[in-house]
Formats: C-alpha cells, structure tokens, sequence
C-alpha cells in the first residue's frame, strides 16, 4: 500500500557542510572521513586522513569548487521548461513537473504570489553561487512504511535547468536503511547547493520493487543549501512500497 513521502532532517554524523574558505573545508574533512568510515567499516580508517593535516598540510588537496553556472540562464530555461501555460510563470501546479523547484517553491517566491518568474528562480540559484558554504551534508535515511530500506539505489538528481555542470550524487543503503552520497569528486561526499530530483530504486529479480512515483516518475524533490534550518542534519524520506 502507498503512503505520502515524508521528507524529514535526522542527526547524522555524516552530514558535514563544506565551506569554501580551505581552513574550513580542512577541519571538516577530516571530521568527515574520520566518521564516514567509521560507521560504514567499523574502523577507525579516518587516521590516514587526520595525519595528513602536519605541518604545513602540503599534501591536502584544494578545496571542493564549486560548479559553473550561470544564474540568468538558469532562470530563462526553468521557465521554458514548466511554464506549461505560457504566462512567464510557474505556478505551484506547473512546478510539479519539477520536484527540486516545488521543494524550494516558497524560499523562490519572494513576492508571495503563487508563482515563480525566471527573476526569482536566477536570484535563488544566484545565491548557490554565494554562499559560504559549497557542499552540504551527504547522510541519507530511508524508510519503506516503518522499517528501514536496505539495499536501495538513492540518487540526487540536479534539475536540468541549473546546467550540465551539476552531476548526479548517489549511495546504496545499508542495514538501518543509511546512505552516504558521493558523486564526480570522491573526495568531497555529499550534494552542491542546488535543487534535486530524488530516486529510489531497488531491483529484485530482475524487477523494479519501489513504485514509479518515487522513481522513473518521482515526485521526491530535495534543496541543498546552507540557509535552510537542519540542513545539516541528514535527509530522511519515508516511502510506500508496491
């Protein structure tokens, strides 16, 4: 039977934001591997990575950068994309269409009309550009009904209109249903400011178990950005089954 996604933050020792000054981004790291590898291995195999920070930390490597993007152009293509009734808006039915838009719907819509222009949209993406902070926390928890989902494929979809230089970020749950997202750059785990499609998938006999709409239909929609309360905290979707 189906129930409502739920999208929920959740403690999670994984979940690290990386600021993009480098004595931050270094801290953190090193926090991060160090937990990461903890509770996915049993091992403190974050040691390696702590003892690179000696003097001088010449062997670290730079800082995550952040993708290229254009604010402007990403705001004209959203529109041209789901302004479904051509009135140079998105109203909240058309951002449907656009699960990562409607998460972020009210955070976009500054003049509290209902409806995104594309000025609205470059100022929100405008912002991923800004901020202090390039990527955020990458722990995911994810629930069929009440029980943990292990084995499942969770992928992080960017929204096309942000540009080809966003790639996908994806992880596999383990037992208590926990996921640790990483994409292109191994070693920066985690999502890039930005609006995301989200898709659950766990195959079983050569069959898809989990139901389209949070799949190859899915209506699961996530914002990653550091101005939001808990983002740094781990995401948590609770999903029906089939």
């Amino acid at each position: 039977m189906d129930t409502a996604p739920e999208t929920t933050a959740r403690p999670s020792l994984s979940s690290r934001n990386w600021n993009f000054g480098t004595s931050n981004w270094i801290s953190e790291l090193c926090k991060s591997a160090f937990e990461v590898q903890t509770l996915k291995n049993g091992l403190f195999c974050g040691c390696a990575i702590l003892a690179l920070a000696g003097p001088g930390c010449s062997q670290l490597p730079t800082g995550p950068s952040r993708p290229s993007f254009d604010p402007d152009t990403s705001g004209t293509q959203a529109i041209e994309q789901y302004d479904a009734d051509g009135d140079g808006k998105i109203d909240l039915t058309e951002a449907e269409q656009s699960p990562g838009l409607l998460v972020a719907f009210s955070r976009i819509d500054q003049d509290g009309d209902s409806a995104l222009n594309a000025s609205e949209i470059a100022d929100r993406v405008r912002y991923y550009k800004t901020a202090n902070t390039t990527i955020v926390g990458g722990g995911v928890t994810v629930f069929a009904g009440n029980r943990p989902l292990a084995g499942a494929t969770v992928t992080f979809e960017p929204e096309e209109f942000l540009g080809e230089a966003f790639t996908p970020s994806s992880g596999e749950t383990d037992g208590g249903g926990n996921a640790y997202l990483a994409g292109s750059d191994a070693d920066f785990p985690g999502l890039y400011l930005g609006m995301y499609r989200v898709r659950i998938s766990r195959m079983a006999d050569g069959q898809e178990t989990i139901p389209a709409q949070y799949n190859s239909e899915t209506t699961l929609g996530y914002e990653a950005a550091d101005d939001i309360p808990n983002v740094a905290t781990g995401i948590q979707f609770r999903i029906g089954t089939k």
